[in-house]
């Protein structure tokens, strides 16, 4: 199972990144300009169509006060203030409204902060400030290990299950015609041509090479069949070092080509699927560990391999036991020619 074997350090990896993409998001939210919007064309989807969205837009005092106050929760919980629960679960909240509200504009559901959002959830019922936290005092280091563990599983399980799903739901809704059509030429002409945050229109160019439009559809039918079977990255490592080197394409190509880009869920991906907070927490633990003294991050059989090089070599069992039966005879010998004749 992945993540088995991580750490409170793991699991402020996860809180840091989380936190510091939601600042990065609602940073860049610009709230005054809700107000603006007729309120036609505001279409709260699913749940979110039992909160006041339609009034809560149209204040933009308001809304500029929850951007601050998300802005200061985030920051508490990348630094990692304690008691974590009483900080990060009203920022959730609030990050919740205010994700809602970027969600309920002109009738498409971005799934864009979905994952990160579950996360958020995850995370602010989890100790997650156990470890790289402003807090003077220490975490309390009797808490079972899947308490730290077990956060960073169920948000993998998130991010691997929207990539399922969003892989099922091309499947069923183009099948066949997902390469025998012209959907994915559809797509990618069309993205390029509408007005994007991203300044890139590559996509026009299978227009004049055709090559490459065999090509895209051969990459978004890989590309789809690898999304259907995200979960299997939970168990097998190699499926998910095959799995990364699809997707992760995946995510730069769209940018360059339909000025699609994710960048939120492709962080998530390094920093759950990958071996990168590993290295980051050994590399801090080294540099704070004292002169001497092994970071807590090595495995225990490396540590175990550590005190026996470190003890003094001793003979083994064999060995005494052929020295001692030496002794004797040469003992026995030189009696034997002491004695008289």
């Amino acid at each position: 199972m992945i993540h088995a074997r991580a750490r409170a350090p793991h699991l402020a990896v996860l809180r840091v990144t989380v936190f510091g993409i939601w600042f990065v998001t609602v940073a860049q939210l610009r709230v005054r300009q809700f107000a603006t919007i007729p309120p036609e064309l505001v279409q709260p989807p699913g749940l979110l169509r039992a909160l006041p969205l339609e009034e809560l837009l149209a204040r933009p005092n308001l809304l500029q006060v929850l951007q601050v106050v998300a802005l200061v929760g985030c920051t508490l919980a990348v630094a990692g203030v304690r008691p974590f629960p009483v900080v990060a679960l009203p920022t959730v909240a609030v990050l919740f409204v205010l994700d809602g509200a970027m969600k309920s504009v002109g009738g498409f559901t971005n799934h864009a902060q979905t994952a990160v959002l579950y996360a958020a959830g995850i995370l602010a019922v989890f100790p997650a400030a156990d470890a790289w936290s402003v807090a003077r005092r220490p975490a309390p280091d009797r808490r079972s290990p899947w308490l730290h563990r077990a956060p960073l599983v169920l948000s993998t399980l998130v991010i691997t299950t929207a990539y399922t799903m969003i892989g099922l739901r091309r499947l069923v809704d183009g099948g066949l015609a997902l390469v025998t059509g012209a959907s994915v030429e559809t797509w990618l002409v069309s993205r390029s041509l509408e007005y994007g945050r991203y300044p890139f229109d590559d996509g026009l160019l299978v227009l004049e090479h055709r090559w490459l439009l065999g090509l895209a559809v051969a990459g978004m039918a890989l590309t789809t069949c690898f999304e259907s079977l995200s979960l299997l990255t939970l168990r097998s490592d190699r499926f998910r070092l095959v799995w990364l080197a699809v997707i992760v394409p995946f995510h730069v190509v769209t940018l360059f080509a339909m000025r699609i880009f994710f960048w939120e869920n492709l962080i998530l991906v390094v920093v759950l699927l990958t071996g990168l907070p590993d290295r980051l927490v050994g590399l801090v633990e080294r540099r704070r560990a004292p002169a001497g003294r092994a970071p807590l991050n090595r495995a225990p059989a490396n540590r175990a391999a550590a005190r026996q090089s470190s003890a003094p070599s001793q003979p083994s069992l064999r060995s005494r036991s052929q020295r001692l039966t030496s002794m004797a005879r040469s003992s026995s010998v030189h009696s034997n020619s002491r004695s008289p004749t």
